[in-house]
């Protein structure tokens, strides 16, 4: 991680170089790296236009040098590192076996990217699945409506049935973190408002995933073939009692959130429009 991280940030200083291949781009390097970590290094280098510099970039495997295989009872991963490749086993939960067992049998492998948190490593795996859609206009097809708002961060409708997320306790949380940056603005912790704004961010993705799967369970569950999500312009004009609301949630993402209902509802079969 030091080291490629590291090397981003040479190839940033340098003016991000083209052209350069895992021989070249040695002369930016501080230590060693495996060839295929640094082709992916400069791969993300690339990727990231807008990155004056990096705090970490984890390295990254694609699909020709990370292998993935059952061993015994237990799936592995194998890939280049500085000492050789290793192959190492992983913990992975029942739907990720699913996946994994069907690699080269309709699932195509993407890429990978090692990291630490909380001393545990990951290993997150893009990967291409087929879905079947399930078929709408029967019986048990029907289709839902999503709406969104600083109200409710969003509302579903479907067959006279209606799931309300309300908005109240994340504005709320968005409160807090607003009162205590602000504290910490006047204290001049600028590395702790930094982690601030980090905790929160993640705090707001993770509350967008969990709505997201909360609502397409409740599809599914119904028997819904297709989503159809409103138009995202003018949602943060919309009328809200509260101004609290608007304060608080005004730049919560509700692209992201419909990006990952979207993703979660395709891998169940349900189509969505709009």
């Amino acid at each position: 991680m030091e080291r490629t991280t590291s090397l981003a940030n040479n190839l940033v200083a340098a003016g991000r170089p083209i052209g350069l291949t895992s021989r070249t781009a040695r002369e930016y390097l501080d230590g060693d790296l495996p060839s295929a970590v640094i082709n992916q290094a400069l791969r993300d280098v690339a990727a990231h236009r807008d990155v004056q510099k990096f705090r970490v970039l984890w390295p990254s495997f694609n699909n020709q040098n990370l292998r993935l295989k059952k061993v015994g009872d237990f799936w592995t991963a194998a890939f280049p590192t500085q000492a050789g490749r290793v192959r190492v086993p992983l913990s992975v939960t029942a739907k990720q076996e699913t996946i994994l067992s069907r690699l080269g049998r309709g699932v195509k492998q993407g890429a990978a990217k090692l990291y630490e948190k909380r001393g545990r490593w990951y290993l997150p795996l893009s990967v291409t699945l087929p879905v079947e859609e399930k078929t709408a206009g029967t019986k048990s097809g029907k289709i839902a409506g999503i709406d969104m708002g600083l109200r409710y961060l969003a509302v579903v409708n479907a067959g006279g049935e209606t799931l309300f997320f309300p908005s109240d306790q994340a504005a709320y949380i968005r409160r807090r973190y607003h009162a205590l940056r602000k504290r910490m603005g006047k204290a001049k912790a600028l590395k702790a408002i930094r982690q601030m704004k980090d905790k929160e961010a993640r705090w707001m993705k993770d509350q967008d995933h969990k709505i997201s799967r909360a609502i397409v369970d409740w599809c599914l569950a119904r028997g819904v073939s297709i989503i159809r999500m409103e138009k995202l312009e003018g949602i943060r004009r919309r009328n809200t009692r509260k101004r609290d609301f608007g304060r608080s949630l005004h730049s919560w993402s509700f692209y992201r959130l419909q990006q990952f209902i979207a993703y979660k509802a395709q891998l169940a079969g349900i189509r969505v429009n709009g």
